[in-house]
């Protein structure tokens, strides 16, 4: 008789460890994780407020974070500014129109349009500054007519020189005159 309460209570332990982890302990995970979900919707949401990536629902709009985001430095880890870039592309005059710039690389002046893009090794763009620059010597040619280009995209590639004609006011002007922002 004892030996086979004895077995009942073994097999009753052996069941209990065999149940694993306590009722209690899934209730402390399940909160913890669900603590954890919580707090990544939330940073996501800050980060979108400060960087405008998505746009978020008007209801969702109306609900005020501050109080709650005072204790995390936002403003310090997503700088949101506009950097002015002034650094001139590096073209050097070799003679004439030929140019070089120490890359095989064809590179726009400043922000324009695509006026003229073809296979015959020839790009022409209208800058924002109102000069019309065409690229010539090209092997390559990346952009297609009509496209908007940014100062330092790269246009095409070339072999050992660029050429390069800016026309401003149908007059033939210089590199430097060329990147002259004739707006101010």
């Amino acid at each position: 008789m004892q030996n086979e309460s004895e077995i009942l209570r073994k097999i009753a332990q052996r069941q209990k460890e065999e149940r694993g982890p306590s009722l209690l302990f899934h209730l402390v995970y399940r909160l913890v994780m669900f603590g954890m979900c919580i707090a990544v919707i939330f940073l996501a949401y800050q980060i979108n407020v400060k960087l405008d990536v998505v746009e978020i629902p008007q209801g969702l709009k109306q609900i005020n974070f501050a109080k709650m985001s005072e204790w995390i430095p936002f403003e310090k880890w997503f700088k949101n500014e506009a950097l002015q870039v002034n650094a001139q592309i590096p073209y050097q005059l070799v003679e004439k129109n030929f140019y070089v710039n120490g890359s095989n690389q064809a590179y726009a002046l400043m922000d324009g349009i695509v006026k003229y893009s073809d296979n015959n090794h020839k790009v022409a763009i209208q800058q924002d500054n109102g000069v019309m620059v065409v690229y010539g010597n090209l092997n390559s040619v990346q952009v297609k007519e009509n496209e908007r280009i940014k100062k330092g995209m790269v246009l095409g590639s070339f072999q050992e020189h660029i050429t390069l004609t800016m026309l401003k006011d149908d007059k033939n002007i210089n590199l430097d005159e060329a990147v002259k922002d004739y707006a101010n």
